[in-house]
């Protein structure tokens, strides 16, 4: 116990809370930064992102019969569960299953993960 009656100043009650895989992000600043995955195959129909961005973050899929950065809707917001789309659509189960590698470009940005889903 302490030697001192509790005055408000000796003691208090807080919460700290952090986003869903907040630990670590890669991020970015007003130039553009490029991670560019390993090659990967992957189980599932969709990529989604964990992610931050003032400004933005397009995804391009690299392989055989890939997915151009040019075609990725961009993401600008704060989600923890982005799902990524391509002129609309989020389908990648043509591609499931075989090598491809992912290219992020990203611009005033953080990135907490990407899974597929």
């Amino acid at each position: 116990m302490h030697d001192h009656p509790w005055n408000g100043r000796t003691a208090s009650i807080g919460l700290a809370k952090m986003r869903l895989d907040g630990f670590v992000s890669l991020d970015s600043d007003s130039e553009a930064g490029v991670l560019t995955t390993r090659s990967l195959t992957f189980e599932g129909s969709s990529l989604r992102i964990n992610a931050e961005a003032t400004g933005r973050i397009a995804v391009e899929v690299l392989g055989e019969d890939g997915l151009r950065r040019a075609d990725c809707d961009p993401f600008h917001g704060d989600e923890t569960a982005h799902l990524v789309t391509w002129r609309g659509k989020p389908d990648l189960s043509n591609l499931a299953d075989r090598p491809i590698r992912l290219r992020f470009v990203m611009r005033d940005a953080k990135m907490f993960s990407f899974w597929f889903v």
